[in-house]
């Protein structure tokens, strides 16, 4: 008898579904347009997020950084970390290192100057930590080697010319381009004046604000050369296969370092002790943007969904005025108020259900566009976006997970029947004999 009760409930609910098909046409429609975009939305917000982490670690700072005290807190010059940790840390663990060196100095091209940012990098292991050297505009990222020139004259002794990579920026500033010579000048480690000539090798992209306009990269022998630095580097950056490791590995990373045998002694002078930390550390203010950002996306997924709950509540609300008569006939040939409440409600599932079935499919297709065309607004930015810090690309891509479609389902089918809550409840609450003589 359940059963029986249960194909009758809903073989009246679809008939009385299509008895107006166009009303319920056009409530589907604006269902399969909600649910469209909400799946779009989450995939473009998740690709958005992923590529904003991803400039902010693949180009530039990596997974993990491993830093001295003095250097965190001061950037002092000689908070340096001796080159057996990096041969210990390449040992014990399965991570990809970089070392790196830095220093602030004097940039000058013909009658031009301006400060800058010097960065000196290992080439070879750099280009498996970041993808910076992807980031060339003109030329190339070749900073290894050297060739002799005589900038006081043939007969004076020849200086190494080492090869750089500089910022867009500095580039435009000095109007400097590949090919050409750059001086640079600066305070050594030994306190005296450090300089040199250089060639520009290639230009980047943009990267981020600060080093656009003041970065040069060079290779570390040619910075050692110029800041007389040879036993040790400033800054350790690292690459994970998997990012969704990043705490496990930061915490064996930072075990590995304890284990090392000198660390306590190294602790002890000046510098400090050795600091392992990872990009949510290194840049908050992104990690908490994108945790709480998942916030907003499922207000404004609860905001489109209303939108639509509104037409289904319209719908039913028609559909049960307009059939006030036959329900209270219904109703006064035995049917219960419950299995009244309960036909309403199955009219709001199947429109849920058919508006999910065709929304599913057109969304997931249009997310499907998103990640292979993606959203390109470079016509407006063509040299990207710059975001707390990071320089985001002209073009945003989406990134479909199966948690998108479920979420987006679901909160279809749950706000479609919450709205049918209030005709369920008014077709439950009608009085027969006053509906009849109507």
């Amino acid at each position: 008898p359940t059963v029986s009760r249960l194909r009758i409930l809903v073989f009246l609910a679809w008939r009385n579904l299509w008895r107006n098909r166009t009303r319920s046409l056009l409530t589907v429609g604006g269902m399969v347009v909600g649910l469209t975009l909400m799946i779009a939305y989450l995939a473009l917000m998740e690709g958005i997020f992923r590529q904003m982490v991803g400039f902010a670690t693949n180009i530039t700072i990596g997974h993990i950084q491993i830093h001295r005290e003095g250097y965190i807190d001061d950037r002092d010059l000689y908070a340096l970390l001796p080159w057996e940790l990096l041969q210990h840390l390449e040992e014990t663990t399965p991570y990809t290192y970089a070392p790196r060196l830095y220093a602030a100095g004097l940039a000058s091209a013909a009658d031009a100057s301006t400060g800058a940012l010097l960065e000196g990098v290992d080439p070879q292991r750099e280009v498996l930590v970041t993808d910076l050297a992807r980031r060339v505009r003109r030329g190339t990222f070749s900073l290894e080697g050297s060739r002799p020139v005589h900038p006081r004259g043939p007969k004076e002794p020849a200086v190494p010319m080492y090869p750089v990579v500089i910022g867009a920026g500095l580039a435009k500033n000095l109007r400097v381009d590949v090919g050409d010579e750059l001086v640079l000048i600066t305070q050594a480690a030994d306190g005296s004046i450090g300089n040199g000539l250089f060639e520009v090798r290639g230009v980047l992209g943009p990267i981020e604000p600060a080093f656009d306009r003041m970065g040069v990269v060079m290779s570390i022998d040619a910075f050692n050369s110029l800041m007389f630095i040879e036993d040790g580097v400033h800054e350790i950056a690292v690459r994970l296969d998997d990012i969704a490791t990043l705490d496990q590995a930061a915490d064996e990373i930072q075990g590995q370092v304890d284990a090392w045998p000198d660390s306590e002694e190294l602790a002890k002078e000046e510098g400090g002790a050795v600091v392992v930390r990872t990009w949510k550390e290194i840049n908050p203010a992104l990690s908490d943007m994108v945790q709480s950002s998942e916030a907003v996306i499922y207000i404004v997924a609860g905001i489109i969904f209303a939108i639509a709950a509104l037409g289904v509540l319209n719908t039913l609300l028609m559909a049960t005025y307009e059939r006030r008569h036959e329900l209270a006939i219904l109703l006064a040939l035995g049917m219960g108020r419950g299995a009244m409440m309960g036909m309403v409600q199955l009219e709001a599932l199947f429109l849920a259900l058919f508006s999910a079935l065709v929304g599913t499919g057109t969304g997931v297709a249009l997310s499907a566009w998103l990640q292979v065309e993606g959203f390109d607004y470079s016509r407006w930015l063509p040299e990207g976006l710059d975001f707390m810090g990071v320089i985001m690309e002209p073009v945003y891509y989406g990134h479909l997970l199966p948690r998108h479609i479920v979420i987006s389902v679901g909160m279809l089918l749950g706000t479609s029947m919450v709205a049918a809550l209030l005709p369920s409840w008014r077709t439950a609450r009608l009085n027969p004999a006053r509906a009849l003589h109507e």
